[in-house]
């Protein structure tokens, strides 16, 4: 209506954008339609854009069959590779780091008949360790795909514009607290104390926290900076709304501690070495909270040497804490700090 020309593509194209992230998923997917129909032969570009959108709208909606006709299309006109981004290439790095850590830790065991006799409770093994983080994954997965059905209408909500924000924001929260409730029954049915073996104590409270500055100074620095224009990813939580839903996530998130470092360390020291157990635990933290990868990667080692150096997660958990609600405080206090989501 402001244009006065309602057949100009990037206009209908922005309405169906903006529809989408409104919920409004059949409106959406006639204004991108529309887009696409009118626009160019050779705005290729434009159109494969217009059509991923459409597929993911036409999935959402439960219509599987224009969903896989409309990414088929936009796959004439384009090619998904040629969008991967630097932290996308990073992620699928740490992901190829992961499984040679695995290779070079199993290369490294030597073959013996002999049985172990092991007195007293047994260490839980790394495949109880994938097994807590694979059932936490699909448990956050399915409860951030019912939120989206029961607020939105919209199973795949973690695709959408603007909606996606506080589906993520459960995403992670369910995440966090399955990590740590699970690790906590895994550690408990091996007859283990969980309050002793997870948590620990520390004499040193304040070094946590200290490398929790230094880790909130960097992230800022980060965003501040923008490496590589952006390519590597921005924070894996849009802070620009802090709704109900961000906040407690922020907040949580540090539970997830008690399984990327206490649980998932000592087996690993155990079966490898220590290296080896910090050089997982690093990369399988960045790899699940997906981006900035590199950032991540260097923040997993930090607390997994804090881990396997002073042998409890207080430290661990403070430095997580202050650096997530000094994020959440720096936002909510400085439209310097909040400028840098935008």
């Amino acid at each position: 209506q402001l244009t006065g020309d309602s057949r100009d593509p990037r206009v209908r194209s922005l309405l169906g954008q903006t529809l989408w992230a409104q919920g409004s998923l059949g409106d959406a997917a006639g204004e991108l339609a529309t887009a696409h129909q009118l626009r160019g032969s050779r705005d290729t570009d434009a159109q494969a854009r217009d059509l991923r959108s459409l597929a993911l709208i036409y999935a959402a909606q439960g219509d599987y069959e224009a969903g896989s006709l409309a990414m088929r299309e936009s796959l004439r006109r384009d090619n998904l590779l040629s969008h991967l981004n630097g932290n996308t290439i990073l992620w699928l790095f740490a992901l190829l780091l992961l499984v040679g850590a695995h290779l070079v830790g199993e290369s490294r065991i030597s073959n013996s008949s002999s049985l172990e006799v092991i007195d007293g409770p047994r260490t839980w093994s790394v495949g109880n360790v994938y097994g807590v983080l694979l059932l936490s994954l699909l448990l956050a997965v399915t409860v951030a795909v019912l939120y989206g059905v029961a607020r939105f209408n919209n199973p795949l909500v973690l695709f959408t514009p603007v909606q996606s924000t506080n589906a993520l924001a459960l995403f992670f929260i369910t995440l966090a607290v399955m990590l740590g409730l699970l690790s906590w029954h895994r550690v408990q049915s091996n007859g283990f104390d969980p309050m002793d073996t997870l948590i620990g104590t520390s004499t040193r409270p304040m070094l946590g926290i200290g490398w929790g500055i230094l880790m909130l100074a960097a992230l800022i620095a980060y965003l501040y900076y923008d490496p590589f224009e952006g390519v590597l990813g921005g924070f894996y939580l849009n802070l620009l709304q802090l709704t109900p839903y961000v906040v407690a996530a922020m907040i949580l998130i540090p539970l997830s501690e008690l399984f990327f470092r206490a649980m998932l360390v000592p087996p690993l020291a155990r079966r490898y070495d220590g290296r080896i157990a910090m050089v997982v635990s690093a990369t399988l933290y960045a790899i699940v909270f997906g981006t900035p990868v590199a950032l991540l990667l260097l923040f997993g080692l930090i607390l997994a040497d804090l881990t396997r150096r002073h042998k409890n997660s207080i430290e661990p958990l403070l430095a997580q804490l202050t650096l997530h609600i000094g994020l959440v405080v720096a936002v909510a206090v400085s439209p310097f700090v909040r400028s840098l989501f935008f």
